[in-house]
């Protein structure tokens, strides 16, 4: 069975589509096309992995256009079509006609508008009524995965494969740390709870070590610096999955 896996929205390296969603459909034996950013380390072989530009702020339509050209070349042969990104599903829709599509729900994509600074204020309700409306149609032109249970209650009963990690086991008796440790792992955002997770950081730092790995939207990144040099948090920046999964072991 031929699998075609695509994003544009997300790194290549995402956690959840390379190091587990992909991991385990080879491990069942699946053959595995990946329409993706570059990945700066080297990834399984038997992965055919076709680089596409990542859709970043206003610079979108291009990535968008070369991701469809590319999963058009490749669609023959293909069982079963993963995308991970809304914006793809539609135009995936009607250039791949008769291949199954299924819709992995990262985010509550409708909610996440407030968080994207790239689009100006007065144009994100609009923004929003045009998310909506996109996903209306992309629910059903497609099957979804979630990621989180209350998406079920827009969406619909569709199965939900929660966005968590396999951390590593302890080889023995875990190390003593200068003092108690909390590890957030994930995208930083304000609508992520940045703004608490500083404030906990603020009031805890001489009892507590909070250490926050994962991209930040551009609209944080000032803020999360400040905090990190005001020493209310570490911010590691963006990791390989087994960098960071380590951190967290």
């Amino acid at each position: 069975m031929r699998i075609l896996v695509a994003t544009v929205a997300h790194r290549g390296d995402d956690a959840r589509i390379l190091f587990r969603q992909i991991d385990a459909l080879l491990a069942a034996g699946l053959d595995v096309t990946y329409v993706a950013p570059i990945v700066e380390n080297p990834i399984d072989p038997r992965i055919r992995h076709f680089v596409v530009p990542r859709a970043v702020g206003r610079r979108r339509v291009g990535s968008w256009w070369k991701a469809v050209r590319a999963i058009r070349r490749e669609r023959r042969g293909v069982d079963l079509i993963l995308v991970h990104d809304l914006e793809l599903v539609v135009p995936i829709r009607v250039f791949c006609r008769g291949i199954q599509i299924v819709w992995d729900v990262h985010e509550d994509v409708v909610a996440s508008v407030a968080d994207r600074n790239w689009i100006p204020r007065r144009l994100r309700r609009p923004a929003e009524s045009a998310v909506k409306v996109l996903e209306m149609i992309a629910r059903k032109s497609s099957k979804q995965i979630l990621a989180e249970s209350s998406y079920r209650e827009r969406l619909g009963p569709w199965p939900v494969v929660p966005n968590s990690a396999v951390v590593p086991e302890l080889d023995g008796p875990a190390g003593a740390f200068e003092s108690p440790t909390v590890v957030y792992l994930g995208r930083i955002s304000t609508s992520r709870g940045l703004d608490a997770m500083i404030q906990v950081g603020q009031e805890l730092a001489a009892d507590v070590r909070l250490v926050l790995i994962g991209p930040a939207d551009l609209s944080v990144v000032e803020q999360l610096r400040h905090a990190h040099e005001k020493d209310y948090l570490k911010w590691l920046g963006p990791l390989p999955n087994p960098e960071a999964l380590e951190h967290v072991r």
